[in-house]
């Protein structure tokens, strides 16, 4: 006889568990102590075998389910239970999606702040460091294999605070993926008592990576490379030094791997060619400090950016230089270097050149004449021909103009040829051109598309963020943009019944002004009907508030104008925020200069206006103000109005706030005004009172 599985399951358990799915996915508990009770019997049913459920591949899924549903204690718990088999559960092709959901759920976790004390916190942040204690000890194991290597990723963000929206490299796992509408992140910081060992431990799995792990294997591993790059990214954020020190590591690998590869026959290092090295390399040139991005190009990618263009792998790396590139000088050479061969960058399909060119001409003014040029040249574009007015058309589709009018076989005019494909990156080039200053030929084309192709583009999926790119654009004129937003009258109801062309009627109706807005309203009203019975349509109906506006128009129109005022008063503000610090970055890069930032004074008046009163300064703060600099105050003081509540929720509440107060203050003073009045009429009420009190006493005395 054959010696049985120790971790095959039952089928009586296999079967309790897909009960228990089930009624996890019904979700009919009646309250939730209801849903308490329940999550504590199945509990109990875990952990009498904790690490068979996990390994299991059905009850595994199961358990993801449930774990979101398990208060702390019981996540405390079950955690404990599984760092006793971590090694084991985390190359586990099951048990690792268990480890992850619950190394995912603790961030979430130790940010609330209606905790039971700190024992929780304490508890929890001592499991995450025992888990990483075991990882130090194994990592030259666990970095390279399949499964486990998502752990060490997901425990590096969770010790570094990154948010996985920054990194798009960790995704969630399984079942949790399906429920959550949101990924987990780190949106605000932890307290110094969970963020000390955390910082330690991070630095702890970095000396061990360090010393323990063949970076020449590590650079090129499938599994391991992903480690390299989050760990980058964490140290970037919590520690430069470290990130520095590793960032020369990995060059010199990355050198020796060259040196090995070399083929003279290719003018590409084979670092760029390499489908994993490559990644690690855009990687460094995201997180690489100013001086060290200098000499990464002089060493590595001077001379080289054309040719690295038009190959399929390594054109990535110079889009990343191209949008991290902090001097003049190398941006300088990038754009001489390229800018003539944007029609050969073209034709391999290698657009994301182009769009990382054509944003840098946003960052860098000087350059947009000469890309513009560049950019109407590669697409056979000529002054003085129909070409120059069907611009918008070619770009959007990413034709040239004879492939789109098909001039040699074609005997009919271009006026008879409608756009019917919207190209993804023809869309994204045109929104960068549509933030130039001088991009009146543009628009000159583009008031020339007829209205069935203006109807087209704004509810195509990437059509509808050109859209909103026109009418958000700070170099277009207001007034071109309501003749944009006029000449989709008569189509507003189809807009706001398209899934895209909501959208962009969205778009349109933030930027409106109230008389704009008006009409638009009617003919949305008039169409009332066919946007309450579609999905959009009543989305749209909702967010323009139809319903007072029917009402009452007077009260519709406060309510519109206020919220433009507070929305255009928060948005100038980020902006200044903003582009003062994109200032200071290429102050520093230049010449290791700061720039002067507008003091927290210069705010005052638009935080006010959306509800925020700043508070006066003390004589340390200000001492530490003029030595730090205005920078981090106003970048710190917009954190802390965000992370206490949300704008409007605010506002309101100060505002109620305000009205208690005052009507307050009004009923005191007019109580003192009337007291002596009023006295003689309360003494006649307590008086009547007294009487009825004494006529009740006699009354029951008398039944009784």
């Amino acid at each position: 006889m054959g010696k049985t599985d120790p971790h095959r399951l039952d089928d009586d358990t296999i079967s309790y568990f897909k009960r228990v799915k089930e009624v996890i996915e019904e979700n009919s508990f009646q309250d939730q102590e209801d849903q308490s009770i329940f999550v504590e019997n199945v509990f109990q049913q875990v952990l009498t075998k904790p690490v068979e459920l996990c390994k299991h591949q059905q009850t595994s899924l199961i358990l993801e389910r449930l774990i979101p549903l398990l208060n702390h204690d019981q996540l405390s718990v079950f955690y404990t239970k599984l760092n006793q088999s971590f090694k084991s559960l985390a190359t586990d092709r099951a048990g690792s999606h268990v480890l992850q959901a619950i190394i995912t759920l603790l961030p979430k976790i130790l940010q609330q702040d209606d905790l039971n004390g700190e024992k929780i916190i304490d508890t929890l942040a001592q499991l995450i460091c025992q888990s990483c204690q075991i990882i130090c000890r194994e990592i030259a194991t666990l970095i390279f294999d399949t499964y486990a290597s998502h752990i060490l990723r997901q425990v590096l963000i969770v010790l570094s605070g990154l948010r996985t929206s920054d990194n798009n490299i960790e995704k969630l796992s399984q079942s949790m993926r399906l429920k959550r509408k949101e990924p987990i992140y780190l949106h605000k910081q932890l307290n110094f008592a969970v963020r000390k060992p955390f910082n330690d431990k991070l630095m702890d799995l970095t000396n061990e990576i360090s010393s323990k792990c063949n970076f020449g294997r590590l650079i090129t591993h499938t599994m391991g490379c992903p480690v390299l790059e989050i760990l980058l990214a964490a140290l970037d954020k919590n520690n430069k030094a470290s990130c520095s020190d590793l960032i020369l590591k990995i060059m010199d690998e990355i050198d020796s791997f060259n040196s090995r590869h070399h083929d003279s026959s290719s003018s590409i290092l084979p670092c760029f060619s390499h489908t994993i090295v490559s990644r690690l390399f855009d990687k460094i040139l995201q997180v690489a400090s100013s001086n060290t991005l200098d000499y990464i190009y002089s060493k590595y990618l001077k001379d080289s950016l054309l040719n690295m263009s038009l190959h399929p792998i390594a054109n990535h790396s110079v889009q990343y230089f191209i949008t991290y590139c902090q001097f003049e000088t190398q941006m300088d050479s990038a754009i001489n270097e390229l800018s003539d061969y944007l029609e050969d960058i073209l034709a391999v399909g290698n657009c994301g050149i182009i769009v990382t060119m054509l944003d840098a001409g946003n960052r860098y003014p000087k350059y947009q004449k000469k890309l513009w040029k560049s950019l109407t040249k590669a697409f056979h574009i000529e002054e003085n021909h129909d070409s120059y007015n069907k611009s918008v058309l070619l770009i959007i589709s990413l034709s040239t103009y004879e492939v789109y009018f098909d001039v040699e076989n074609s005997t009919s005019t271009t006026e008879d040829s409608n756009l019917k494909e919207i190209n993804h990156f023809g869309a994204l080039i045109l929104q960068s051109l549509l933030k130039y200053h001088n991009n009146s030929d543009l628009l000159k084309s583009w008031f020339q598309l007829k209205p069935e192709e203006l109807l087209f583009i704004a509810c195509d999926i990437a059509g509808n963020h050109v859209i909103e790119a026109f009418v958000e654009s700070p170099t277009i004129s207001y007034k071109k943009k309501k003749k944009l937003i006029d000449l989709y009258k008569g189509s507003y109801s189809h807009l706001a019944c398209n899934k895209y062309g909501s959208r962009s009627l969205e778009s349109c109706w933030r930027i409106a002004e109230i008389n704009l807005k008006e009409e638009i309203a009617k003919e949305l009203v008039e169409k009332e009907s066919n946007l309450r019975s579609n999905f959009y349509g009543n989305i749209i109906f909702n967010k323009c508030n139809l319903q007072n506006f029917k009402k009452k128009i007077d009260t519709w129109s406060s309510k519109e104008e206020a919220k433009d005022r507070k929305r255009q008063t928060l948005s100038k503000l980020l902006d200044d925020v903003n582009n003062n610090t994109e200032k200071a970055k290429r102050a520093v890069a230049k010449n290791g200069s700061t720039t002067d930032f507008p003091s927290k004074s210069s705010y005052s008046n638009e935080l006010s206006l959306l509800g925020f009163k700043p508070q006066s300064l003390t004589t340390d703060d200000k001492e530490a103000e003029k030595t730090t600099g205005a920078s981090n105050t106003v970048v710190d003081s917009l954190d802390k109005v965000f992370e206490k509540a949300d704008v409007d929720k605010e506002v309101k509440r100060r505002s109620k706030k305000l009205k208690t107060q005052t009507s307050e203050v009004i009923y005191k003073n007019e109580s003192v005004e009337e007291t002596k009045d009023m006295q003689s009429i309360i003494n006649a009420i307590t008086a009547t009172k007294k009487k009825k009190k004494s006529k009740t006493a006699s009354k029951r005395k008398f039944m009784s």
